[in-house]
């Protein structure tokens, strides 16, 4: 029960709440600082990610929610904030629900998430979906005391 509650908040936050704050980031100060947590990013690599500009790049044109990307430089982060919550929410999943066909359902449920990211807010990144897969991996092996 819990693990529907915490989907719950989940998906209030990312479709209702982060679109909100960031339309109305200019008013409310919270709301701003949940916005710029955001769009914080957790690993940079500088100039070492030529390596992975090619999926860095692959990012929607409005991945931080209601604002336009083109002018943020992206392509030296690999780890943003929005990535790391889906490594600690796949982790918590897969902690949850560690068996195959468990892992295999929320593994293709977070595919079904990224394409309507991609289509509903053009704030898709196809590297959630390797961090939603190395936490679903986490978890599990937590689980299972690996």
């Amino acid at each position: 029960m819990a693990i529907y509650i915490l989907l719950t908040i989940v998906l209030i936050y990312c479709f209702i709440v982060a679109p909100y704050c960031q339309q109305h980031r200019e008013e409310i100060r919270f709301y701003q600082i949940l916005d710029n947590i955001g769009e914080s990013c957790v690993y940079g690599c500088g100039d070492k990610c030529h390596t992975y500009d090619s999926v860095t790049h692959k990012r929607g044109k409005r991945y931080f929610i209601g604002s336009n990307t083109t002018g943020k430089n992206m392509s030296g982060c690999l780890t943003t904030s929005w990535n790391l919550s889906h490594l600690v929410l796949y982790s918590i999943l897969g902690y949850v629900f560690p068996q195959s066909h468990q892992l295999l359902a929320w593994f293709f449920i977070g595919i079904g998430f990224e394409i309507g990211e991609k289509y509903a807010y053009e704030c898709e990144d196809p590297l959630d979906i390797v961090y939603n897969g190395l936490g679903l991996i986490i978890g599990s092996s937590l689980r299972m005391g690996f």
